[in-house]
């Protein structure tokens, strides 16, 4: 079965990019004005900032365009993750456990452990109930398992 992102998921991502944008905007506007009336050379850190808020606002437009490429995968014999840039594919063979992490009843994100020791976190897939389940059913119950802390 083939999951897609979430629309919540993908809406609190580009909140979180504009906030983060506008937050290096105003700081460095601010370090800048405030560095340019001391006729201090720091003012060149300030503008650095700016240029950071603007390439990371500049960052939405890549995501709005490729947010759609990206998709979960889960089959009986492997599990991939396709993204814009590449697919990644995990055996089922290799799993070793996977960790349910629910916030107020909803699963949030499910980390896949490896026996290579790797960790693969899914986060922000539509109808995460629907995933856990089908890791529930191809893994098994005992390897599947619910954190009772959220911690990411």
């Amino acid at each position: 079965m083939i999951f897609k992102l979430d629309r919540q998921f993908l809406r609190r991502t580009k909140l979180k990019i504009v906030a983060i944008g506008i937050a290096f905007i105003a700081a460095g506007a601010t370090f800048a004005y405030a560095m340019a009336l001391e006729e201090d050379w720091k003012f060149l850190l300030g503008i650095f900032f700016v240029y950071l808020g603007f390439k990371k606002i500049k960052e939405l437009k890549c995501w709005d365009a490729n947010n759609s490429k990206i998709s979960l995968e889960i089959n009986p014999d492997i599990i991939s993750v396709s993204d814009f840039n590449e697919a990644r594919s995990l055996k089922v063979e290799s799993i070793t456990k996977a960790v349910l992490q629910p916030i107020h009843g909803k699963i949030k994100s499910i980390i896949i452990h490896s026996s290579g020791g790797g960790e693969t976190k899914l986060e922000g897939f539509e109808a995460m109930d629907k995933v856990a389940g089908q890791l529930k059913a191809i893994l098994g119950e005992s390897n599947v398992k619910t954190a009772k802390l959220f911690h990411r």
